[in-house]
Order: C-alpha cells, then sequence, then structure tokens
C-alpha cells in the first residue's frame, strides 16, 4: 500500500511542475489588460485561456460560461453568471475536487482590486445604489479538501464590467447564437452548450431569461442558457428562446436551433449512388483516430475505414446495402489519459431503382451471299430472294426491375418474306404491320413475353428479302414494356442497330458529253482539252453494284469523223492516260480499262488521269458546229 502512495506523490509532484511553470509564465504577462464595454481594465490575473473541448471532453480545464459584462440601472440588481470544468484528464488526477469560487472585484480600472469576502458562489448579483461602473473577476479552484497551490488546479475568468445607468434602456432586439449547435444525445456524459444573447442597444438593461421548445430533448437552465441535451438516444431539433425584459414595453425575443443526435444522420440515397457519413458536432482539435464500422443487415459488424478522417463515403450503392448501418470510434487522448467517442448507429437506406436495365444484342446474316463486317451487324450486296436471318439477346440485368411483360419488335424491310420466328429456341407466333413511320419498313413483333420470372431471351427471324425500295435497311431490335397488363413502360428499350445493304447487282454506265467550246485558228495545230458536262469529269460514270464481278474490259470507238452538215474536220481525237500517253480515235475499238475477275470497274476519266483532246490540222475550215459520236462497248467475260 505504501508503494502505491508514494507513486501516486510522485505523480502528483509531476503535474505540480508542470503547472508551476504554466503559472509562471501567466504570472510573468499578467499585466494583460482587456476591455470591458469601452472601459480598459487591468485584471486581478490574466484570465485563463478558452479551453479546448471535443464534444463533451474537455481537453482543457477552464471556463464555459464567462461572466458577461452588462448594463443597468439604479436599484435593480444584476447576476453574472459562470459555469466552469476540469480537463477529463484533471479529474482523474483530481478524484473527488470541488469547485470553490472567489471573487476580486476593482471600482478603478484595475489599478486595485479587492477580494469580495463572503462572495463563494459561483454566480455573483449586483445591486448597484448609485451610477459608474464596477468591474468583477472570479478565480476558480478545485480541490477536495484544502487547496494546496501548484498542485491542484485553478483557473481565471475574463474581466466584467457592470456599468449602472440612471434610468433603463429599451432593448430594441435580441441576437441569439449558441456555442454549439450540435449535442450528442448518447453518452454517459451528458452532452452541454450555452446560449448567448446581444440586444441592441448593447446598453439595454433587461434581463435575458431563456426557453426551448421541446424539453424531450434538452432542459436549459432559465437564467444561464445552459443547455443540457439527453442522453437516452431522443434526436431532433429545439429551438431555444431568448427574451430581454423591457421596464416600458414588450421583450425583445430572439431564437437559435439546436440539433441533438448520435453523431450521424442516417443516409438515403438512390441505387447506384454512394453515400456519406459525417460525424457531426464541435471539435476544437481532430481526434487522434476514428475508426468506421458497418453493420451488415445480417448483423456482421466489419471495419471498413481506420486513420482520422471524419466522414466515410461508401461505394456505390446496390439494392443489398439497404439496412445497413454505420458507426464510428473515435479516440482523444491528452495529458497521457485517453478516452473514446462511439457514435450512434446510422441507418442507410437505398432507394430501390425500378428501372429496367435492358441490353439487346442482334446480328444480321446473308445465308445466300458471304459479304459481312466482323461484327455480324451488317451484310452487303444483298439481293431480293437472299436468305437471311436477324437474331439476337435481350436481358434485363436488375432484378427489381418493374419490367413483367414486353414484346420484341423487329424492323424488316418491305418484301420480305419470313419464314419462321424463335424465342428462346421454340418456334413462336408473331404478327407484321407496316412501320408508320418508314414506307419502307415494316414491324416483325412478339407479343406477352414473360420477364417476370425469366430476365434473358433469345430471338430469332428467318426471312427471305424482296424487292428493296431503299438500297440501305436498318433494323433497331427493341422492347416495348408493361409493368402489368395494363400499365406500360414509357419508351422503348433500344438495341444495337443492323443494317442490310441492297445492290441492283448490275454495272450501270453514263457516257458524258465532252465540248471544246468556241475555237478560232489559234487552236489548229494545237491539242485543246475539253470539258465534260458532269461534275466529277467523268467521259465514262460507272457504278459497279455487281455481286460478282467478272472480268471486265472497256472499249471506245469513234465511228465517224467531226460533220457539220456536208462540211467534216480535218481533226483527230486523242485518248490520253494517265501517264499522260495518247492513242488517236478511229473506228476500230481501243481497249480503255481491263479489270480482272473480282476488280470493281472504275469510272473512265479525271480522277483516273485520263482525258480526250481535239487535234485540228491546218487546212480548209468551214465555219461551224462540228459533233461526232463516240462508242463506249463494255465486255464481260463469261
Amino acid at each position: 500500500m505504501m508503494k502505491n502512495k508514494w507513486k501516486y506523490l510522485i505523480l502528483a509532484v509531476l503535474v505540480a511542475v508542470f503547472s508551476f511553470s504554466y503559472i509562471s509564465n501567466d504570472q510573468r504577462n499578467s499585466q494583460a489588460t482587456v476591455r470591458a464595454d469601452d472601459i480598459t481594465v487591468t485584471p486581478y490575473h490574466r484570465p485563463t485561456s478558452d479551453p479546448l473541448k471535443i464534444l463533451f471532453v474537455w481537453l482543457t480545464s477552464g471556463y464555459a460560461l464567462q461572466p458577461q459584462s452588462q448594463y443597468t440601472y439604479v436599484d435593480h440588481p444584476k447576476t453574472l453568471y459562470t459555469d466552469s470544468a476540469l480537463s477529463f484528464w484533471e479529474a482523474i488526477i483530481n478524484v473527488g475536487a470541488r469547485a470553490h469560487y472567489t471573487w476580486y472585484k476593482t471600482t478603478d480600472n484595475g489599478k486595485t482590486w479587492n477580494e469580495m469576502k463572503g462572495e463563494t458562489g459561483k454566480n455573483l448579483t449586483i445591486s448597484p445604489t448609485e451610477e459608474g461602473s464596477v468591474s468583477y473577476q472570479q478565480e476558480v479552484r478545485w480541490y477536495k479538501l484544502f487547496y494546496v497551490p501548484l498542485v491542484n488546479p485553478n483557473a481565471y475568468s475574463k474581466v466584467a464590467t457592470i456599468k449602472t445607468l440612471p434610468d433603463p434602456i429599451t432593448a430594441e432586439k435580441l441576437d441569439v447564437t449558441v456555442d454549439d449547435d450540435y449535442l450528442y444525445n448518447n453518452q454517459s456524459d451528458v452532452a452541454t452548450t450555452f446560449a448567448h444573447g446581444t440586444p441592441t442597444p448593447e446598453n439595454a438593461t433587461g434581463e435575458i431569461t431563456w426557453s426551448i421548445d421541446n424539453p424531450d430533448l434538452v432542459t436549459v437552465d432559465a437564467n444561464t442558457g445552459l443547455i443540457t441535451a439527453n442522453n437516452f438516444g431522443k434526436s431532433g431539433t429545439v429551438t431555444v428562446t431568448g427574451s430581454i425584459s423591457n421596464s416600458d414595453t414588450d421583450p425583445a425575443v430572439g431564437t437559435a436551433r439546436v440539433k441533438i443526435g448520435g453523431g450521424l444522420d442516417d443516409q438515403t440515397v438512390d441505387e447506384g449512388q454512394t453515400a456519406t457519413f459525417k460525424v457531426l458536432g464541435n471539435f476544437a482539435q481532430a481526434p487522434d483516430s476514428v475508426v468506421w464500422h458497418k453493420i451488415a443487415p445480417d448483423g456482421k459488424d466489419t471495419t471498413v475505414s481506420s486513420g482520422t478522417s471524419m466522414s466515410y463515403t461508401t461505394d456505390k450503392t446496390t439494392y443489398k446495402d439497404d439496412g445497413t448501418k454505420f458507426y464510428a470510434v473515435m479516440k482523444i487522448s491528452s495529458g497521457g489519459q485517453s478516452t473514446s467517442i462511439t457514435t450512434n448507429n446510422a441507418l442507410l437506406t437505398v432507394n430501390f431503382n425500378y428501372s429496367p436495365d435492358v441490353k439487346i444484342n442482334s446480328t444480321i446474316v446473308d445465308h445466300s451471299y458471304d459479304d459481312h463486317n466482323d461484327a455480324n451487324t451488317t451484310v452487303n450486296n444483298v439481293v431480293a430472294g437472299d436468305e437471311l436471318t436477324e437474331s439476337g439477346t435481350v436481358s434485363d440485368s436488375n432484378v427489381n426491375s418493374k419490367l413483367k411483360i414486353g414484346s420484341i419488335i423487329i424492323d424488316l424491310p418491305v418484301g420480305a418474306e419470313v419464314s419462321k420466328a424463335y424465342l428462346d429456341g421454340q418456334e413462336e407466333e408473331y404478327s407484321i404491320l407496316n412501320d408508320p413511320d418508314d414506307p419502307s419498313s415494316q414491324l416483325l413483333m412478339m407479343h406477352n413475353i414473360d420477364f417476370s420470372t425469366t430476365q434473358e431471351h433469345s430471338f430469332e427471324v428467318n426471312y427471305k428479302a424482296g424487292d428493296f425500295t431503299k438500297i440501305v435497311h436498318t433494323s433497331t431490335p427493341r422492347v416495348s414494356g408493361f409493368e402489368d397488363p395494363d400499365t406500360p413502360i414509357d419508351g422503348d428499350f433500344l438495341g444495337n442497330s443492323v443494317t442490310v445493304n441492297f445492290t441492283t447487282n448490275k454495272l450501270d454506265a453514263v457516257a458524258g458529253n465532252v465540248s471544246y467550246g468556241e475555237l478560232t485558228y489559234s487552236n489548229v495545230g494545237k491539242p485543246v482539252d475539253g470539258s465534260v458536262d458532269n461534275d466529277a469529269s467523268e467521259l465514262l460514270s460507272i457504278q459497279d453494284n455487281r455481286r460478282d464481278k467478272v472480268a471486265t474490259k472497256i472499249y471506245l470507238s469513234q465511228s465517224e469523223p467531226f460533220k457539220f452538215g456536208d462540211s467534216k474536220l480535218n481533226a483527230d481525237l486523242r485518248f490520253y492516260d494517265s501517264d499522260d500517253n495518247f492513242t488517236v480515235l478511229t473506228p476500230d475499238e481501243m481497249l480503255i480499262s481491263d479489270n480482272a475477275a473480282g476488280d470493281k470497274v472504275n469510272s473512265i476519266g479525271a480522277n483516273e488521269g485520263q482525258s480526250i483532246w481535239l487535234y485540228i490540222y491546218h487546212g480548209k475550215i468551214d465555219y461551224g458546229q462540228y459533233e461526232t459520236s463516240l462508242d463506249w462497248t463494255i465486255v464481260n467475260s463469261a
């Protein structure tokens, strides 16, 4: 027992050394002054710094409620209210210590201070009998039986001045604030804060009293404004009302709001969003650590974050997260001691997403001719009579989807002859109607497909292409849905598009007319370039839409000379190739283009570096408009 006692005494001596150093530093600066209502007053002792507090845990000792400077008038009493507290670690060291109070006053702005004998209460009431200013300061000492300087803690308040006027001053309004606008309701130690009122004008002489609108959440001291939260978990927001009395009119009133809770608010989000939980309350400094926990709907408790963050954001939520709870455990250390605060369990509510998440993937195949892209979403060179299959899958990945019944709709080209349609591998009934928005399309529909028990289906439509009215047909399979037979879902769900590129399966050619304009003798003996009557300057415009491109040759000949009536022009037409070599056109066919099997036949003209020039020989020339004919011959190999 003696050994334990000596350990305690050594600890007390160490604390005293710390306190001595701290107090000595204060005393060296004790000449600092404070201001009280435009009066400079030298304090009896330098006021203790405002205490640090995290929620309801005091990290340092000091005054939670300082005595407030006030105005009054002769024979009208005023009370100075105070409240102070020990830090949690000093409270541990000084077990059983109680607060003892001493008041000091000065009438000469701090030149001399006198202890007020017999005034040992926490609060001080003054009844002035004459005009003037008197300043007051309180000292609080914490001890059990007797005070031991440098061992037991103490603190000094700020200076408060009571200024006495000859007559009362009416308050026009009252501004109300609170030190903390959030108080915890789930800790063993009750959480408190103070309300404060500032009148206008500042020298109003009335008394402020306090009330609240919900005594189930908090209590309030009518005189001091001390607000004390419940500690049995009841949450809500309370309105604190301050009322300053007036001698000749109604009181001036002001309000402030304080939220009561367990540290975390419940969160509600839509499925797919994240939820953020934030620790609420007033923190003079951050906790040493914050550990976040998640309680799954099945009751399993998991640590989800460790560090110092005062907030936690979930991953994107799913419907499975509905009903999950979160809480935080904060560790606070000071003076070699530590304590922890655990928040309430905050509920996460996830609003289920009932919107269908429909995906449609489709392909197109031409069984008669193999010309398609890698993704099988486009077929080319389709002709009437080709056998085609459009197929795909429809899936709704949202297990909570409101899509219960649906119809699969597929665009088909007009003239298509459907042989069979399949749903989930089984032959399915269907209907066909004209597309009201596209006269070149018709709509195949499979009705009353069950999505309530089976959320994925396959489809297939086999048809023979008919005579097309549109060279390119695009089909976008879609689903039209219902929540129930009488409740349609707005809008259709679209899939990827598939494309059918039809072809004429022919090689079409159009010869262009060549004009050499108005010529003069200056053009004689010189090659003259002509202009072709189309934008591309093509002598022979070719559209090669043949599906099977056999070897093809193109010949050109000039069957007769230039003529104007009975007059003939002594001239040649010269065909220039891409190497700028020319051949004179004659009635004999000249090979212009030789295309191997499989090659596309291109147009003849400027894009290929080809042209036809006129060369007029010297001699007699009759004036007139001369013309000739060019014959193009296209030969396909068998």
